[in-house]
């Protein structure tokens, strides 16, 4: 039996008993309070499974990830119990990458693929993260990176103290965004939902190319830049549960 709200230091999970079961990933630098608001939003009979890597939260005393093979190989064990019959994947950003990944892994391994993947705020893995990487530039430029993105925490990024406790998670974070990327044929047997923030700088196109490693699937813009699914959460939870429905 599957216990609520706390499963292990990587997963947080909250309506045990549900049929169907959501799975999210945070961005880079986010962890379970990314999706926090979402268990209240959510249909009665979905659970959801929210990722929390090493570097943050109850994972605060471990060290972050920065390979991807790495991340996978510990992650995927954790989430086996779930990945099973009415199951879907969320990733936003980061997590859209870490979460294809993981499913690429999992399809190898005979598992049972998703019923549908949402990938959110990302381009394809055929792309980098970012223009430019970020993760090994000196500190004081990092920060300047991370504050012209917009998703840190402004009081984070202004106190070194505590900036000097989240950078290594960060870099290992932006590393794993930086340097991931999956170039081969292939197409997953299940359908992709792509969210987009029309003030987000990843080009529409390469946005929509996660529509190649997919059987069919559908392209929804969303007000905001990069980080809009703080800003509609709502509405996305509505679309996602929505799609929840049908399967």
């Amino acid at each position: 039996m599957v216990r609520s709200d706390c499963v292990s230091e990587w997963l947080s999970v909250s309506n045990e008993s549900a049929e169907k079961t959501l799975i999210c990933f945070p961005y880079a630098g986010g962890g379970a309070n990314v999706y926090a608001g979402w268990a209240k939003l959510l249909p009665k009979d979905v659970r959801l499974v929210i990722v929390q890597p090493p570097g943050r939260g109850r994972h605060f005393g471990e060290p972050a990830i920065d390979n991807m093979n790495k991340l996978i190989s510990e992650l995927q064990p954790q989430l086996v119990p779930y990945m099973q019959g009415e199951y879907v994947l969320y990733g936003h950003s980061l997590g859209s990458r870490v979460a294809f990944e993981l499913l690429r892994q999992a399809l190898e391994r005979g598992l049972p693929c998703a019923k549908h993947f949402f990938a959110s705020g990302s381009a394809s893995p055929t792309y980098c993260g970012l223009k430019k990487p970020i993760y090994d530039l000196p500190s004081d430029e990092f920060r300047v990176e991370l504050g012209e993105l917009n998703g840190t925490p402004k009081e984070i990024l202004a106190h070194d103290e505590l900036m000097d406790l989240f950078e290594p998670m960060l870099r290992a974070d932006f590393k794993l965004a930086d340097t991931y990327k999956y170039e081969q044929p292939l197409t997953f047997p299940c359908n992709v939902s792509v969210f987009a923030g029309k003030d987000d700088p990843i080009l529409e196109e390469n946005a929509r190319h996660w529509l190649s490693f997919f059987e069919s699937g559908d392209f929804t813009w969303f007000e905001g830049g990069h980080f809009f699914i703080n800003d509609c959460t709502t509405e996305i939870v509505d679309k996602v549960s929505t799609r929840l429905a049908l399967i």
